[in-house]
């Protein structure tokens, strides 16, 4: 998950300033280290893909997963 959320991230961090690009770091590695659950950084990506206008990032079910519940699992209990 930690690469594929920071791919999404690569795609738009140029449209993005210093700062919330950093943070938007900050919260990938942060769940890479176990320290944050997955949707945490998916609301991230999801929050600054809808403020800078990137449809498609809004519309994947990646970002959107289904059940919802799905996305509060973290690492230790997605992968035993």
């Amino acid at each position: 998950h930690a690469k594929v959320l920071r791919q999404i991230a690569d795609s738009f961090a140029e449209q993005l300033g210093p700062a919330e690009a950093q943070e938007l770091g900050r919260i990938i590695e942060g769940y890479s280290q176990g320290l944050e659950p997955l949707c945490t950084p998916l609301a991230s990506i999801r929050i600054l893909a809808r403020r800078i206008g990137i449809h498609y990032l809004e519309e994947q079910v990646y970002l959107n997963p289904h059940p919802q519940e799905v996305a509060l699992l973290d690492r230790a209990k997605s992968f035993p």
